[in-house]
């Protein structure tokens, strides 16, 4: 384990690759533990710490190495890891000038200077924030001396930000004041005062995080200022525009928009920045990935020109979030950590906080709790040095429910009271109501299985403080941890009702995202309450199947649901009438759920609906598929043979299927089924294959399937596109040639009466895309790459069209795709039935891409294929195409020649299992 640590550290320097670092400091966390006396293992995690940016976690363990080892080679680069660790010069000096500027009498014109250079943010902040206001408050009370020397010391600021920053607000704000001193506008100046008091106000209930004080005291600065004639309205605007995020953020984002709108960017780009922030953060808790990667990205040169580097690095923090959420893990993953990087040494304790708290809330997006507590603990380090209580309790809270996922209720419980200790150190506000909530949520949560009939008062009372403060973003969390607490008494009835709430608001909050991945990562999250309502309608009197199925089917597969829904209205998730009204006499329907402790299994045949529990647990059906799926691909039949054995009795053996002659089955896998060939699961007692019993093929959803049988059945003329690309010229000219290709591409093309053939340079990824929605069959033999499935990186690979063009059909362009007359699609190429699988939404893949578009029915591989293979089965399969049969019947039936043939290198499932039928 250390050295594997140590492996993946050097891999991740090297390449670049952070989900390296964060497997590195798994392995070393985990190392350490195991020998907490190692100095190898503290080494290892030492060094994993400090290329992760958590400096505090880092000197502790530098410490610990060194208390065990003083003396050898390592510990001299030990103490130099222990004393960056501890650097807090940047910090440190930072403080002293910001105290210098606000009240030093003197200041050298140097030192001005210097800070403006360092740390330009901070000194705009100063001046704007504070020193306009006590210029107001000493002008007021008619201490011109004193008025006269802030507002010198202000302009000295300024002046500095315009000449070595080129930002003009705090000068233009300064040259307004001057002109009124200068000519004696007694009534300019009154307003000047009256104007920037306001401003003062408004910001102190702000940094106080009274935001509805707030709004309204920035709300009145606005206009002050405005008819004052300083353009520091400007900044009063933003603010309160802040504020208004916290209880509206639509109503935020059009302020945003039209002071965007308004300011004079060139002239005041650190605020301009700061626009730019506030609206890509809008819409990044919207939803709306990818117009917030646009603002975060356009934030950075002017709030770098403006502010500083350390500014500007919250465009990588943001960004990281937005790419991640949107599906990108490991870019998202580059950014946080330049945005880490930065910050951990030139950010103040405030802007550190949030950057690390949303790193921990990213590893348990990813399931390594283990990994979110290293980083809350440097959270809760930060926030004992800031000495500020909300900063404490978000900490601790989050804590708490990392906790409850490691299954450590009593360490939650500890965390949540601490939380709101915290919390009662806050000063009083609507933040500080909104925050208690939060923390009695995690009380609550925490005592679900101790005290469930406090749990319930607990969870009630904070969802009622979140509801007084306008903050609903946990509802969904409170009405799952309601029905938790219920089922703790056994009170099945309530707990439904409470995941039946849960639900709806995830369609409704479904149906209020705009892009696809906003959509699934909606569902991913009720992925719990969907499998609770299952487990608890199953035994229900008067059709409780039924009931379980509706909620299995409105879980599964909903993203392509709504690309067929553009297509033609299918009015939502089918119930299990539809399916038994509907679904052929001749077709066996088998679906899946598995849960975390049981699978549940529905069977459609002969127009009757039956379920079965299987008692298999989760995780111990993901290691047996996982088991399978790898023998398969690394050609060992025996193995394959006996763990096809096992799932074949595990999930079919009693359904007793009554597969009739001239019958089919389609599986609706789900989770760790997806993955694997069921035409290779092997009946012990028949000695066959499934393939052998009947045609097969997967669906995405009952309901899908059902769209897919009734498009498969319109009829017209058979016209092939065969595309074969030459990717000699592209950037892909690495990969394996595949001699055998265009061969296969001409021999299938002299099948059909119609067809077009695309080969080599000619078939580009713009002819190709041109070309396809005009044919009914397409058949593709060449390379698919997936880059990084997680990230959405997987590629159909053309020729290159052009200069610039890589040749590269990404899945969504793959989606977006016309193919109203598509009837089939065949794809020849490596691992296309693959991808990230979000969900029960189904693979993410280049096959599902297809079917997502309108293809009725797409023929797929689930592991590499061998190209001379490719030639012999393809064509086999499209003699039997091109003669009417349908493509279930007619892989089969080239599948049951392959596995009677008596050849070794043909009769493997490894061989002729790689084929599997998407769709109808």
């Amino acid at each position: 384990m250390i050295d594997a640590s140590a492996a993946y550290l050097e891999r991740g320097v090297r390449s670049d690759h952070p989900l390296d670092l964060l497997e590195a400091l798994r392995l070393a966390h985990a190392a350490q533990e195991r020998a907490p006396g190692s100095p190898e293992a503290l080494f290892n995690f030492g060094q994993a710490l400090h290329h992760l940016h958590l400096r505090r976690q880092e000197a502790k363990i530098w410490r610990r190495y060194l208390e065990q080892d003083s003396g050898s080679g390592w510990s001299a680069e030990a103490r130099r890891f222990l004393a960056e660790a501890e650097d807090e010069s940047f910090r440190r000096d930072r403080e002293v000038r910001r105290r210098e500027i606000l009240n030093a009498r003197e200041m050298p014109e140097e030192r001005v200077i210097q800070a403006v250079d360092r740390y330009p943010h901070e000194a705009r902040e100063a001046a704007e924030e504070e020193l306009l206001g006590r210029w107001a408050e000493a002008f007021s009370r008619g201490e011109r001396a004193e008025a006269d020397h802030l507002l010198s010391r202000i302009d000295q600021i300024a002046r500095q930000l315009a000449v070595r920053r080129e930002d003009w607000l705090l000068a233009d704000s300064v040259e307004a004041l001057r002109t009124a001193v200068r000519v004696n506008d007694s009534a300019a100046l009154d307003r000047l005062v009256q104007a920037h008091l306001l401003f003062q106000q408004g910001m102190r209930s702000y940094h106080g995080q009274d935001f509805a004080k707030a709004e309204a005291l920035l709300e009145d600065a606005t206009e002050a200022l405005r008819h004052a004639g300083t353009p520091l309205w400007l900044s009063a605007r933003f603010y309160r525009g802040i504020c208004l995020y916290y209880g509206d953020a639509e109503r935020s984002r059009a302020l945003f928009s039209s002071l965007l709108d308004t300011l004079p960017q060139s002239r005041y780009p650190s605020l301009t920045g700061r626009v730019f922030w506030m609206i890509g953060t809008v819409d990044l808790v919207q939803g709306r990935f990818e117009e917030a990667i646009r603002s975060f990205t356009a934030m950075r040169a002017p709030l770098e020109q403006g502010a500083g580097e350390g500014q500007a690095a919250m465009a990588d923090v943001l960004m990281a979030e937005a790419c991640e959420l949107r599906g990108d893990v490991e870019r998202g993953w580059k950014h946080r950590l330049q945005g880490l990087r930065l910050l951990t040494v030139q950010g103040t304790l405030r802007r550190r906080h949030p950057v690390l708290l949303e790193g921990a809330q990213a590893l348990i997006r990813r399931d390594q709790p283990e990994l979110a507590l290293l980083f809350l603990d440097e959270v809760l380090d930060n926030a004992a040095l800031w000495k500020r209580p909300m900063a404490q309790a978000e900490a601790y809270m989050m804590r708490s429910r990392v906790w409850l996922l490691m299954n450590d209720s009593g360490k939650a419980l500890e965390d949540s009271r601490e939380a709101l200790a915290a919390v009662s150190r806050m000063p009083d506000s609507s933040l500080k109501s909104r925050i208690r909530g939060s923390a009695r949520l995690s009380l609550g949560m925490a005592l679900e299985r101790r005290e469930p009939r406090r749990a319930l008062r607990e969870l009630q009372q904070g969802y009622a403080l979140q509801k007084k403060a306008d903050w609903e973003v946990e509802k969904i969390l409170y009405l799952n941890s309601m029905a938790q607490a219920h089922l703790a008494l056994s009170e099945r009835g309530m707990a439904r009702n409470f995941l039946e709430q849960a639900v709806q608001t995830y369609e409704s909050y479904r149906t209020d995202a705009l892009d696809t991945k906003s959509r699934i990562t909606i569902f991913q999250h009720a992925q719990q309450s969907f499998d609770e309502l299952m487990r608890l309608s199953w035994p229900d009197p008067g059709g409780g199947i039924r009931k379980a199925f509706a909620h299995c089917e409105r879980a599964r597969a909903r993203a392509l649901l709504d690309a067929w829904e553009a297509q033609r209205p299918l009015a939502g998730p089918a119930d299990a009438a539809q399916v038994l009204r509907e679904l052929p006499s001749n077709v066996t329907l088998v679906q899946y759920a598995v849960l975390p402790e049981e699978i549940l299994i529905w069977v459609f045949e002969g127009g009757r609906l039956r379920g079965r529990r299987q008692g298999l647990k989760a995780a111990e059906l993901e290691t047996l598929a996982d088991a399978f799926r790898r023998s398969l691909e690394g050609s060992d039949p025996e193995r394959a043979r006996e763990l096809g054995a096992q799932l074949y009795d595990r999930l079919l053996r009693d359904l007793s299927l009554s597969l009739s002659p001239g019958g089919r089955l389609v599986i609706v896998p789900d989770g760790p089924l997806e993955r694997i060939p069921f035409a290779a699961l092997y009946d012990r007692r028949a000695r066959s294959y499934l393939i052998e019993k009947a045609p097969l093929s997967t669906a995405p959803s009952a309901t899908l399937l059902l769209a897919a049988l009734r498009k498969a059945r319109l009829e017209g003329p058979a016209t092939l596109l065969a595309a074969a690309p030459d990717l000699s010229r592209s950037p892909y000219a690495f990969l394996p040639p595949l001699p055998a290709a265009r061969e296969e591409a001409r021999r299938i093309a002299g099948l059909y009466p119609r067809a077009t053939v695309l080969e080599g340079e000619q078939a580009d990824s713009t002819r190709f895309l041109k070309a396809l929605p005009e044919h009914s069959i397409l058949h593709f033999s060449g390379h698919a790459v997936l880059l990084d499935p997680d990230s959405g990186r997987v590629f159909l690979l053309l020729a290159p069209a052009g200069a610039g063009d890589r040749g590269e059909v990404s899945i969504a362009s793959l989606r977006g795709l016309p193919l109203a007359r598509t009837r089939l699609v065949v794809l020849a190429a490596c691992r296309t039935m693959n991808g990230y699988s979000p969900g029960r939404e189904g693979a993410l893949s280049i096959a599902g891409a297809f079917f997502a578009a309108g293809a009725p029915t797409v023929v797929a591989t689930l592991w590499d294929l061998e190209d001379r293979l490719s030639l012999d089965f393809m064509s086999r399969f499209h003699e039997r195409v091109a003669a009417g049969e349908d493509p279930a019947s007619a892989l089969r039936s080239v599948m049951i020649d392959f596995i009677s043939s008596g050849d070794p290198a043909r009769s493997s499932p490894s061989v002729w299992g790689v084929f599997s039928v998407l769709g109808a």
